[in-house]
């Protein structure tokens, strides 16, 4: 890419990856200006070679996986390198030695650049499942790490096997920590750390648990579980004349749904007169929605949903992102030239900077060996100024202020990963708007978010969704509808490196809060705003959620049976994704700021972010590849490849084998060597015509097993399999607690209780949560009279005028 004056312009990073998530990582840094360089192997790679193609992908030039993992780096003779045998090439090790930073996959080549590099390079490792514990030598895959995570467990319809999701997106997530991590450690280097980090970890096993953190802590809270199609929160989906759209209600938009639905029946209908009889009931109200509107389009409903202030999206398939208005109106789609292939889409930015944007895509070229060099990018800084060295053992972020303005999944997550790298989270609540996962102030219905099931006096203190996002945060509750309570809001922006907001557009100016507002007296703030679909576009102002955001990004119609159409992801997946998103931009900014200077505006729409998870798909399609369908747990040419029932109520074992010799070792282990001398089943082409015999005959026998028995077995047997976990299953994995992934936390509306935590390893050293998630107001005291230097009796008037407050009151 060519990035001049990008955020990491100058950076030197080797991408030494065998791995998607670390191909993915470095194609993050190549998008900010750093120069990367590829070393592609001896061999073409089954899944990421140059032409290591999908199926039904158009032959000819480079694979839609390389394309979309690679943009924007280079590649050179390294002799043949191959990152499995990494003591066969001592040349690498010296190369690493000009790098700013090393992506890797193989441990043992970390650890001998870590020794041989002289201190220079930052070595960002991921790995399956890490060094340590009972699945260290575990095979994993998609399949299996969804399976552990507890997603595959809510993804489709009870009473069907569980659905493992689609594509790669574990290893997505893995590489988006990574890269989270790794530029962490780059700014602990710029401001001087005494003891600089040299290396990062991640496991795809524990970024997949961490997208997947509320069902570990409802089980905790109550030992309930979510199960797959539960209608526990009010979402669904409408019919339309020409297509689906997607919606989430809030409390008091039930009759508006009816209304824009020409349902006026059901506004009065008893069975719905109130929320809490709504909400046990919806199963049944959703099932009246669904078919109501096919007298109108998919445009009639969106125009009704944005007039109105709704959560609703249409549901789109990959390949009509092409046309989409909304993404059209923003010129998402980029175009590279590739040598062999021409003029191909790549897709847009993951975020949009305003001082220091994103690369402009480039294709794989070839350059000569030996161009690394210069001295260390983090030298030279010039922004530091305004921040503290870091002394020994501190976190990366330490001394950082950050003012959190966000609500629900998706942007409080991006602060729960600053709070952990060491940030000063502060985060801004109101006292008549609670954050939504709060839960409800009075009278709450939704019980299984409590501990033991019972909401208690203050149940705003005690949601386990809240609880379990918002470690090592402040809080602050004020009035910013009161010029007092604005005015202190604007004080914390004033002296906050980072402002963190997730409104929709246009909110935070409203508010009084902008960055324009912040950087008259703030010029070196970094303001990041998460709007769901973007500012400016027709469909900017939709509301979004999880369930929305997927859906309009066209990867809810990925998941799903063929008889079903499309289902989406069981929990929101795209609220933890943009998570992620929102996490990785604020480092980027700011890093770019202690290298280069000031402050900046940057905006995540977290829709096009997502998009990247499936970016081969996208790319694939645009080549003519058939538009992807819901399918299950099939993957091309892969079988088996699926979930399997096991001994016990809904529990299952996930399954791949993708060669002559697992299939054999599966069919021995299961007591039944006939299913591999079966003509059906000889080979992996005729396994997969004869799928669904296959799948029938192995559910058979793993029925008489127990699924965590069967698992281990298969997987010492090396068969890719796992049990497919649910949120009790993920509190007692011997690996998450073998490597220390719960921490257990005092909470003052609760008491003690375990946690888990983000797949960040520095240096061997594992990050963990240090406190809880806040109470209502717990801070209100000590940042008002501690932090912004009020008197007593200054912040007992505002407590008494209710703009400070730590109980909830109404307009």
């Amino acid at each position: 890419m060519t990035g001049g004056n990008s955020a990491l312009a100058g950076l030197v990073v080797l991408d030494a990856s065998s791995h998607v998530a670390g191909r993915y990582a470095a194609r993050l840094f190549a998008d900010h200006g750093a120069d990367v360089e590829l070393l592609e192997g001896g061999s073409d790679h089954p899944v990421l070679g140059r032409h290591a193609y999908q199926s039904g992908e158009e032959r000819g030039g480079e694979s839609a996986l390389f394309r979309h993992l690679n943009v924007g780096k280079f590649v050179t003779d390294r002799c043949g390198f191959d990152e499995a045998n990494p003591a066969d090439h001592p040349e690498i090790v010296a190369a690493a030695t000009l790098a700013d930073v090393v992506i890797v996959s193989n441990p043992t080549l970390a650890d001998s650049i870590v020794d041989g590099g002289g201190g220079r390079p930052l070595v960002g490792l991921v790995t399956e499942f890490g060094r340590h514990g009972p699945y260290v030598d575990w095979h994993g895959s998609e399949l299996v790490h969804q399976a552990l995570s507890g997603s595959m467990f809510i993804n489709g319809l009870v009473g069907r096997p569980p659905l493992y999701g689609y594509g790669m997106r574990t290893s997505y997530a893995a590489g988006s920590y990574l890269y989270v991590g790794v530029v962490a450690g780059l700014i602990a280097r710029m401001r001087g750390a005494e003891a600089p980090p040299a290396m990062v970890e991640v496991t795809v096993h524990e970024c997949a648990a961490a997208m997947e953190q509320n069902f570990s802590g409802q089980w905790n809270y109550n030992r309930t579980l979510t199960f797959r199609d539960e209608m526990a929160r009010p979402k669904g989906r409408v019919e339309c004349s020409d297509g689906w759209v997607v919606y989430f209600l809030r409390p008091d938009q039930w009759p508006t749904y009816c209304r824009l639905l020409d349902r006026l029946d059901l506004i009065g209908d008893p069975r719905f007169a109130a929320w809490s009889n709504l909400s046990v009931r919806w199963r049944e109200a959703e099932s009246e929605l669904r078919t109501s509107g096919r007298h109108l389009s998919v445009a009639d409903m969106v125009a009704g949903a944005a007039e109105h202030g709704l959560i609703l999206a249409p549901l789109g398939e990959p390949d009509s992102q092409f046309d989409d208005p909304q993404l059209a109106a923003r010129d998402y789609w980029q175009w590279v030239e590739w040598p062999e292939v021409g003029r191909q889409r790549a897709l847009g930015p993951l975020y949009r900077m305003s001082r220091t944007p994103v690369a402009v895509p480039s294709p794989v070229v070839e350059r000569e060996a030996g161009i690394l060099g210069g001295s260390p990018w983090v030298h030279s800084a010039t922004g530091l100024e305004s921040i503290e060295a870091l002394p020994a053992s501190a976190k990366p972020l330490l001394g950082v202020r950050v003012l959190d303005l966000t609500v629900a999944w998706a942007g409080p997550m991006a602060g729960r990963h600053l709070a952990m790298l060491g940030a000063d989270v502060i985060k801004v609540e109101g006292p008549s708007r609670v954050d939504t996962w709060r839960g409800e102030v009075d009278s709450p219905s939704r019980t299984h978010l409590y501990p033991h099931g019972v909401p208690g006096d203050r149940p705003y203190d005690r949601s386990c969704w809240f609880n379990s996002q918002n470690h090592d945060k402040s809080t602050v509750v004020l009035d910013t509808k009161t010029p007092e309570g604005l005015a202190l809001a604007r004080r914390l922006g004033g002296e906050a490196d980072i402002v963190l907001v997730n409104y929709t557009p246009g909110a935070l100016d409203r508010m009084g809060l902008g960055y324009r507002d912040l950087v008259s007296t703030n010029p070196e703030v970094i303001v990041v705003e998460m709007p769901a679909f973007g500012t400016g576009g027709p469909q900017s102002s939709l509301k979004g959620l999880g369930p929305t955001m997927e859906a309009m990004a066209g990867l809810a119609s990925l998941i799903g049976y063929p008889d079903s159409g499309p289902l989406g992801s069981g929990s929101a997946y795209l609220d933890p994704v943009g998570g992620l998103h929102g996490a990785a931009a604020c480092l980027t900014a700011l890093a770019s700021k202690f290298k280069f200077g000031p402050g900046q505006h940057v905006e995540v729409a977290q829709r096009e972010a997502a998009m990247h998870w499936a970016g081969e798909v996208f790319l694939a399609a645009d080549r003519g590849a058939p538009a992807p369908v819901a399918v299950g747990n099939d993957r091309p040419n892969l079988a088996p490849h699926g979930a399997y029932p096991t001994r016990g109520l809904d529990e299952w074992i996930a399954i791949e084998a993708a060669d002559d010799d697992t299939f054999g070792a599966l069919c021995r282990l299961l007591g039944a060597p006939n299913l591999a001398s079966d003509h059906r089943y000889g080979s992996a082409a005729s396994r997969w015509r004869s799928r669904r015999e296959l799948d029938a005959d192995l559910s058979a026998q793993t029925a008489r097993f127990d699924r965590h028995e069967l698992a281990s077995r298969l997987q010492a047997a090396g068969v890719r399999a796992a049990p497919v976990q649910h949120g009790g299953d993920l509190v007692a994995d011997p690996h998450l607690n073998a490597n220390g992934w719960f921490a257990p936390l005092d909470h003052g509306g609760v008491g003690r209780y375990s946690y888990p935590g983000l797949p960040y390893v520095i240096d061997g050293e594992r990050l963990i949560h240090q406190r809880s998630s806040p109470t209502y107001g717990q801070h209100n005291h000590d940042i008002i009279v501690g932090t912004l230097g009020l008197s007593e009796a200054e912040y007992e008037d505002l407590v008494a005028r209710g703009i400070v407050t730590d109980v909830p009151h109404s307009d």
